[in-house]
């Protein structure tokens, strides 16, 4: 039985975030032109209320922040506007105020948005897989992971980075999104995990085992698994299977199931994402990797 506590408590912030994010905003930081003043001052608006929502979510010893990814092959991010990463684990790395992470220790990324035109939503998306790909040069030992083995962010989906799009709303038709014409060019590991849109609905992926080629379904229906049955899931690429775009529609008799969902999929999808120590060493200089070897010197 869900519990009634817990349920309260989330359900009046998601209704608190709602109203911050979409009302509040027209009334302190819009002119009677509707024009944005003091963009600076509305960016760190946007991030605390993300950060006030996602800490009903969040364990402790993970930060959410606005700021820069890095990694050991000296590229990094443009400017993304939602961070999460383990700050326990996190060199401090700050320059006029900018925060620069290494994706060693980073687990999700989001960008934040208003509303969106069709043209925008998919600037937005393709910003948020060019960020989220910076993950799969991390270099590390692993501090945490779900699953036993090696890092591989090619080929597991918790390796990478979360992703997820949140926007007041959609200004165009739902129907009239390819995201294979979004993502162009973009390998389909790196779209987005999730979209949010707080007027419209939810994008997450539907999971079939239809899409598995036989020899591995086979492995699954012999270990018992009712692999009939299709499943919402919170990653483009799960089981090593290309996942379909799901829509979740906005329900007008509970217009926050959406944001509950959101919410969930989100807390999954960090809470199981890999992290790695940060050697500070390769980022600021080439290692011999030949001297580091098991054995003793004779």
């Amino acid at each position: 039985m869900p519990s009634t506590i817990f349920t309260k408590i989330l359900d009046d912030s998601i209704n608190r975030f709602i109203g911050e994010y979409g009302t509040m905003p027209r009334q302190l930081f819009y002119n009677e032109e509707k024009n944005l003043f003091h963009p600076g001052e509305y960016g760190k608006y946007r991030e605390e209320i993300i950060r006030k929502l996602f800490r009903n979510i969040v364990y402790e010893d993970l930060e959410v922040a606005e700021g820069f990814l890095i990694n050991i092959k000296d590229q990094h991010s443009t400017q993304c506007d939602v961070i999460i990463y383990d700050y326990k684990k996190t060199p401090v790395l700050k320059e006029n105020n900018k925060l620069f992470v290494p994706v060693e220790t980073s687990v999700g990324v989001g960008e934040v948005k208003s509303t969106l035109s069709k043209k925008e939503f998919k600037t937005a998306l393709r910003k948020l897989a060019n960020n989220k790909k910076l993950k799969e040069f991390a270099n590390g030992s692993i501090v945490k992971r779900n699953k036993i083995g090696d890092f591989e962010p090619l080929k597991n989906h918790s390796d990478q980075l979360f992703s997820f799009l949140i926007c007041q709303k959609l200004d165009f038709k739902i129907d009239d999104i390819d995201f294979n014409d979004v993502y162009e060019n973009i390998d389909y590991r790196n779209r987005h995990n999730l979209i949010l849109s707080i007027e419209d609905g939810l994008f997450d992926y539907s999971f079939s085992f239809e899409l598995m080629k036989d020899e591995q379904r086979k492995v699954y229906e012999e270990a018992g698994v009712n692999t009939s049955k299709d499943s919402n899931v919170e990653y483009p690429n799960f089981l090593q299977v290309e996942c379909n775009h799901n829509w979740i529609k906005i329900e007008k008799n509970n217009p926050i199931q959406h944001v509950r969902e959101f919410l969930s999929s989100i807390h999954f999808g960090i809470h199981n994402s890999t992290i790695l120590n940060v050697d500070i060493r390769q980022y600021y200089r080439e290692l011999n990797n030949d001297l580091f070897f098991k054995g003793n010197v004779k």
